[in-house]
């Protein structure tokens, strides 16, 4: 029985608290405990396979790899447990925007000190945006591995049947502004006898388009370091749920709700999408979706091009997200987790995972591999030129993402106004964002 099979068992057998003190086996000498959230079929028999290299390369280490199953990213439930217990990993692979809550729990090790005993100019070839992801109180607690980001995609047959000139979503001709893309899609959208939509152009709350997404568009301000308050009065941060109330309002929110269960149910089996069958125009989505649409739709005549901006001239902006390795506090075998981590995070192990699994690496170097880009050579140019970020690392980061989205849903039914919405931010994110203040975003120099 493969290793890797052994290690789903172990996973299955102990469920959502497979790294409880119960069910870990004990420890080989000079093991590496490894927690990855990367626990896909496909994704396990990779990191399997660069692990193998890596026990080659250190001959006498040997690597436990475990699948972690949790609530959600930001659930801390059974690391805190493990840490405490004294039976946490070596390495826990962490998503990036979870990061900075799980280092102000206490959970994870900085790796400043190891970071600034490496040669200098260690971390230079990572993207930016992730290394700031990673950081907390200005010291790195993970080494980015891969990442994703986000565009417009669009069905060019719809488009053109509609009368639309294309050249309007040419990458070349730089984005479309806000309204732009709203004419283009009055410009698509039809309805039958009933007035109920047959097709739309777009909507602007379905798949990526997020409330950080349109924050991003807008340039909103989340977090005031000098205050060390949620940034409530910005007015980006405020358009964005001015913006969903006059979509809902244009597009009539209960008419498209209806669209949407008709054509893209969530009980909508893997593989299908308004947008290869002609009923949607335009939506963002990530980079991943691709692939999606090589798999799924491979005859579908399909473009991407920027996210809207707010006004003609603004440079395009998107964001990403990814994971990155962590070494808990307490790891028993610290040093081992380090060699790992640097092993799998550096330009080669993420030219090999990256090329294999259809992700964006984070070391800049490796995004000018065609041999790793391939399929993906739009995102990874919007990496290579900044366009990108990552959404606001802060401690309180998932609740400000939760609550952020729960507001989009008042505001697009009717229950809450924008005003209310940003009331009601302040009043659950502020009191939980207190006890870290005073809070420095800046990464490391």
């Amino acid at each position: 029985m493969s290793r890797v099979v052994r290690a789903v068992g172990l996973a299955l057998t102990c469920l959502l608290l497979v790294v409880a003190a119960g069910c870990a086996p004990a420890r080989q000498p000079d093991e590496i405990v490894v927690w990855t959230k990367e626990a896909g079929t496909d994704q396990l028999e990779q990191q399997r396979k660069m692990l193998d290299r890596f026990e080659a390369e250190h001959p006498g280490t040997t690597v436990r790899l475990v699948p972690f199953f949790g609530r959600g990213d930001a659930d801390a439930t059974a690391l805190i447990t493990a840490v405490r217990g004294g039976t946490g990993p070596d390495v826990f692979v962490a998503d990036r925007f979870t990061i900075n809550q799980f280092a102000s729990l206490g959970l994870l090790q900085s790796l400043q000190p190891r970071v600034d005993a490496e040669p200098a100019g260690f971390t230079d070839d990572y993207l930016p945006f992730a290394l700031a992801e990673a950081t907390y109180q200005q010291e790195l607690y993970g080494l980015p591995w891969h990442t994703d980001t986000r565009g417009l995609f669009y069905n060019r047959q719809v488009l053109r049947d509609a009368g639309v000139d294309l050249s309007l979503l040419d990458p070349a001709n730089g984005p479309m502004t806000i309204e732009e893309l709203r004419a283009v899609a009055d410009q698509v959208t039809t309805t039958d006898e009933a007035g109920s939509y047959e097709t739309m152009g777009f909507v602007p709350w379905s798949d990526q388009a997020w409330p950080f997404t349109w924050g991003q568009v807008l340039g909103a301000t989340y977090y005031d370091q000098q205050t060390c308050t949620i940034a409530v009065d910005d007015p980006g941060f405020r358009g964005i749920y001015e913006l969903y109330d006059e979509w809902a309002r244009d597009l009539d929110y209960a008419r498209t709700d209806a669209f949407l269960a008709s054509y893209a149910p969530e009980s909508a089996p893997e593989g299908t999408s308004p947008l290869y069958n002609g009923r949607l125009a335009m939506q963002i989505n990530y980079s991943g979706f691709a692939f999606n649409i090589e798999k799924y739709a491979p005859d579908l005549d399909w473009g991407v091009t920027y996210p809207p901006v707010a006004e003609e001239g603004d440079d395009p902006i998107t964001w990403s997200g990814g994971p990155a390795f962590t070494i808990p506090t307490g790891a028993a075998n610290a040093d081992g987790g380090w060699e790992l981590a640097k092993f799998m995070t550096s330009a080669e192990g993420q030219r090999e995972w990256s090329g294999s699994q259809d992700n964006l690496p984070t070391q800049t170097a490796v995004l000018d591999d065609p041999e790793v880009t391939e399929g993906l050579e739009f995102f990874a140019g919007m990496l290579r030129d900044g366009y990108s970020s990552s959404r606001p690392p802060l401690p309180v980061g998932s609740e400000l993402w939760e609550t952020m989205n729960t507001g989009r849903e008042a505001v697009l039914v009717g229950d809450s106004t924008p005003d209310e919405v940003m009331a009601e931010i302040r009043r659950r994110i502020q009191p939980q964002l207190d006890p870290y203040c005073p809070l420095t975003l800046t990464p490391p120099e």
